[in-house]
């Protein structure tokens, strides 16, 4: 199931109910979690009633990093862990994966110049593996199939400017800028992307988030199975106003039901303090195909493992692209092709989307996974713990005999400071054995600012209630968006 949080405050609930049942009484630290508990809660009561203010928040934020340790101590697990929801995987036996991850030997020198790229800029190290990563396979009992699209390997949407960012962080006056990197992806910080349709679309959202300094939000573009530790993680970053990066070879390949890719980049980062370093990066991205869910959620395509090296500033872009992952062990997959942006509207089959960069791409993902028959992916673009969010099984008999949506948007009007509301209306018409169906409504959707999420998981954009009818075939839609969102 999703989240049952149902605010920003609920996943610590969900976390001190977990930790209070593991811990045994007669544990010692029982009764230190018992006033964190309190504490905690007495926090999160105010923060309810009267808002939260900078001293809750640095008070929250304490007793969180106390649970975490008190929590890695007795249980084995941090705080974070238990407030996230467990991911369902589909069921299967443990496989390994397509090839032998094998990262370099972590030596002296290797661990001193991983100490030097965290001071630089946080970007996570590569990690040795001490053994062949596992990846949970799907179903044995549906076949592998070749997906009907692969993940773009360009950005699919235009930024989504989010209403009333935080401000970008501008670097001292006096020092040294960046030049513009070659052929950089965009991640300017004054648009909100959150696009994991591809794996150069997750690079962007990871990097577009730093700049913006939403931590939580840049954490959950890894792999929950690989990720590093939050606190550990967000420090590194602190330092850095600003990266940008440019990709070179994007290749992909396909084992027991998931779908890898590899990418080459190049980053330049610039510190607090004016200095700048430019790294050579490989990165490997994964995830399990999403036609083989039966029930939702859905792990989205993210960050496995990234081996990233500093270089010396002016080397050759291209002989950067072209040498960054020799020598890494992350294999090489097939060179993919990049295929065109699709339109605002354009929600078919051929295309693999998956962009919560905005509301009317939340709901274009939502169609094209209902185009690709990718019901549980469909159903995870609802907030489930909404009261007016449909039961998945109710969901999937509206939608399972469906073969094709069409999807037209109108205006879409915003409100909300830390809390944000989007209301988008919206026009859909479903094909399906019994023929064509014009359904026309207002979708509400919602999500708490990710600059005010500071502790993961991250909750993403997603639908919270939607007031659709039918109408005749003969309606003028278009006239109709104007009117369905009062």
């Amino acid at each position: 199931m999703a989240p049952t949080y149902h605010d920003i405050y609920s996943r610590y609930e969900t976390g001190l109910q977990a930790c209070m049942a593991q811990l045994d009484k007669a544990d010692p630290h029982y009764e230190e979690a018992l006033s964190f508990q309190q504490r905690l809660l007495e926090n999160i009561d105010r923060a309810r009633a009267y808002g939260s203010t900078d001293e809750l928040e640095a008070e929250r934020n304490e007793i969180v990093a106390l649970l975490n340790d008190l929590c890695q101590k007795a249980l084995g697990r941090s705080f974070n862990e238990l407030c996230a929801p467990a991911a369902r995987r589909p069921a299967g036996p443990a496989r390994k994966p397509p090839w032998p991850l094998l990262l370099l030997p972590l030596v002296a020198a290797l661990a001193a110049l991983t100490l030097l790229v965290l001071h630089w800029t946080g970007v996570w190290p590569a990690r040795t593996p001490t053994a062949a990563p596992t990846v949970a396979t799907p179903p044995t009992a549906r076949p592998t199939t070749e997906p009907t699209a692969e993940p773009t390997t360009g950005p699919t949407a235009e930024p989504t400017t989010e209403p009333t960012p935080p401000p970008a962080t501008t670097p001292p006056a006096g020092r040294p800028t960046m030049a513009p990197l070659l052929d950089a992806v965009d991640t300017d910080p004054d648009a909100y992307i959150d696009n994991r349709s591809g794996p150069v679309e997750v690079l962007q959202s990871f990097y577009n988030a730093v700049n913006r300094h939403e931590y939580a939000r840049a954490y959950s573009y890894w792999d929950p199975d690989r990720a590093p530790n939050f606190s550990q993680f967000q420090q590194a970053y602190e330092d850095v106003v600003a990266i940008q990066f440019a990709v070179g070879e994007v290749g992909g390949d396909q084992a027991a039901g998931s779908v890898y890719y590899n990418v080459a980049a190049v980053i330049v980062a610039q510190t607090a303090d004016g200095d700048i370093q430019t790294y050579a990066a490989c990165y490997m991205l994964n995830m399990s195909q999403p036609a083989l869910y039966d029930d939702p959620p859905v792990p989205p395509l993210a960050i496995e493992t990234a081996v990233i090296q500093p270089v010396a500033g002016g080397t050759d872009q291209r002989r950067l692209l072209d040498q960054a992952c020799t020598g890494t062990g992350i294999p090489e997959g097939r060179p993919l092709t990049v295929q065109r942006t699709p339109e605002p509207d354009e929600a078919g089959r051929s295309f693999y989307i998956d962009n919560r960069s905005s509301p009317a791409e939340v709901l274009q993902s939502l169609c094209n996974a209902l185009n690709r028959s990718e019901h549980a992916r469909a159903y995870g673009y609802w907030d489930a713990a909404s009261p007016d969010a449909p039961p998945y099984f109710t969901f999937r008999e509206d939608y399972g005999g469906v073969t094709a949506v069409e999807l037209l948007t109108g205006k879409v009007r915003s409100s909300g400071d830390a809390e944000l509301y989007y209301r988008l209306p919206a026009a859909l018409t479903l094909t399906n054995d019994r023929g064509t169906q014009r359904l026309v409504g207002c979708f509400t959707l919602h999500m708490w600012r990710a600059d005010r999420q500071t502790i993961p998981p991250f909750q993403r954009l997603s639908i919270t209630a939607a007031e659709v009818r039918e109408v005749d075939s003969r309606a003028d839609l278009e006239a109709l968006l104007t009117t369905v969102c009062p």
